[in-house]
């Protein structure tokens, strides 16, 4: 019917075409405040960049500590079960 091989890529939905980014589009979150030329850092907002990575860190322990828990679990639960 006509139709390029491009349109028909188009048309894949498992295989969506390729878009490239405009220039001036981040691909990459900055801390509020940063100097763009820079990119250095305000010191009141290190503080709290400091927090956060802190929190995240002591929420990923809990969150294995979870995981080693439910299989421990787990394991005495078919242990349990056919021994």
């Amino acid at each position: 019917m006509g139709l390029s091989i491009d349109q028909v890529e188009a048309e894949d939905p498992l295989h969506p075409p390729h878009l490239a980014c405009p220039a001036n589009v981040l691909l990459f979150r900055r801390v509020l405040g940063t100097d763009p030329k820079t990119g250095q850092i305000p010191p009141q907002m290190q503080i709290k960049v400091a927090e956060r990575l802190a929190y995240i860190e002591k929420l990923e322990q809990v969150r294995q500590q979870m995981i080693q828990e439910q299989a421990r679990k787990h394991e005495q639960y078919m242990n349990d079960m056919y021994f």
